[in-house]
């Protein structure tokens, strides 16, 4: 039985073939994309399935999308890409497809994962029954709820990364004032995203927040200039990329402890998405619990909350593969 997975976010589109005989999994092809280097998700899986010489049919897919599913239809959050179910089945002759959230996939995934593939920043006193945040900074915010009724696990899908940044002190608020130089309303994840912490880099500049070296400041015309943030942030060789890693830190611990606090996640907090294992280092310092543990009138609650990060990239595809495989049972 011959099942495709995948993975479609606004950076990369993550594409895995695999055959399955009874509870043995193996990988066929396995293949990642630049999402915007393509028009549309279609001419990227027709270019996956050519160039994967498949002879067989294909029994079952699951593709896991940055975006709200709405009657088997996706428009994908930060691409210009609509995505169909029913349009799959027939242009790729696929019998089973389902289309699903992306982080409702890292919670099917979270399953598949090792003790190795989580860094506890927070162990806290877990409630095997109490529910779970998933939640999750990369090319936007990510977030997913985990529910246990009796033994029946459900994973819902959110998009608060969506809802209104706000902020908590008189730097934030004029972070916001400066971000609404550009745009009325300021989403968290205008904030904690990959451009997020260019904007978060481009405050402190404008306001002379930190020294400005000229290293940086010439190496950030390409597209990958959140990654030299970060890589100089956590390096110490930028006052002003350490400054804002910094802050990026401290309001994604704040925001996702309201957001445990939103669901109560007594039984835990997982910080998943594209950015948490490269700046593993500053996640770990303290700042980002310190932040998710600062509120006064719920602080033994937080406390209590495990909260880990998710250092498998490959979470969300896994559980897409997960779920392909029961569609053909």
């Amino acid at each position: 039985m011959l099942t495709l997975a995948g993975d479609i976010g606004g950076t990369n589109t993550s594409l895995l073939l695999s055959e399955h005989s009874n509870s043995d999994i193996q990988t066929i092809y396995k293949r990642i994309y630049s999402s915007k280097d393509y028009a549309d998700f279609y001419l990227i899986l027709e270019d996956f399935l050519k160039s994967s010489n498949l002879g067989s049919p294909i029994n079952a897919a699951c593709f896991a999308v940055a975006g709200p599913i709405q009657n088997n239809v996706v428009q994908v959050t930060n691409l210009p890409w609509l995505i169909k179910k029913y349009e799959i089945i027939k242009r790729f002759n696929i019998r089973a497809v389902k289309l699903i959230n992306d982080f409702q996939a890292v919670g099917y995934g979270l399953a598949t994962l090792d003790d190795k593939d989580l860094k506890t920043l927070q162990a806290g006193k877990p409630d095997s029954e109490g529910p779970k945040l998933l939640v999750g900074a990369g090319t936007g915010l990510g977030i997913g709820i985990i529910v246990t009724i009796n033994t029946d696990i459900r994973i819902m899908p959110s998009e608060g990364g969506n809802a209104d940044f706000s902020p908590r002190n008189d730097l934030e608020i004029e972070l916001l004032q400066f971000l609404m130089q550009h745009k009325k309303r300021i989403s968290c994840e205008e904030v904690l995203s990959g451009k997020g912490l260019i904007r978060i880099y481009e405050f402190i500049k404008a306001n002379n927040l930190a020294k400005k070296t000229s290293e940086l400041h010439s190496r950030l015309r390409s597209n990958d200039s959140a990654a030299k943030i970060s890589a100089y942030g956590l390096s110490g060789k930028d006052p002003i990329a350490e400054l804002a890693l910094h802050y990026f830190t401290q309001i994604y611990g704040a925001q996702a402890g309201n957001l445990a606090l939103t669901i109560l996640a007594t039984g835990g907090v997982y910080i998943a998405g594209g950015i948490a294992p490269k700046i593993i280092d500053k996640l770990s310092d303290g700042t980002f619990i310190d932040s998710f543990n600062d509120n006064p009138k719920m602080k033994s609650i937080l406390r209590n909350m495990p909260v880990h990060i998710i250092l498998n990239t490959t979470v969300g595809l896994n559980g897409s593969r997960s779920i392909a495989s029961t569609l053909s049972k």
